[in-house]
């Protein structure tokens, strides 16, 4: 329960954002393929997670996946503060917590 209201934190901070800049629709998008990614790749969530890979190199990965799905760069920072914060993991939650907030300020149910 705690990291559901986590997640929703994040997702309203980037909503917020993503509204201000008329980008909900995009940035919803680009949160997906990125979870995407997390999800299906049991490799790369074992390999941000070890210990034994440095800081860096996490970083060079996190960033060729996010310039090979092509993120903004609203998006971009956003998954980035994500990686530098150790919350990589709520990544799936925020994503479907975003979708609520852009279905919420569309009237879809």
């Amino acid at each position: 329960m705690a990291e559901v209201r986590v997640s929703r934190r994040w997702a309203q901070a980037l909503f917020s954002l993503a509204k201000e800049q008329g980008a909900v629709l995009g940035v919803h998008r680009e949160l997906l393929k990125a979870t995407a990614l997390w999800q299906q790749s049991d490799e790369l969530r074992l390999t941000m997670r070890n210990p034994a890979v440095s800081t860096q190199s996490k970083q060079k990965i996190w960033q060729k996946l996010l310039e090979r799905i092509g993120t903004s760069r609203l998006a971009r920072n956003f998954l980035h503060l994500l990686f530098d914060k150790s919350r990589l993991q709520l990544l799936p939650d925020i994503a479907t917590q975003f979708g609520l907030l852009a279905d919420d300020a569309e009237g879809r149910l």
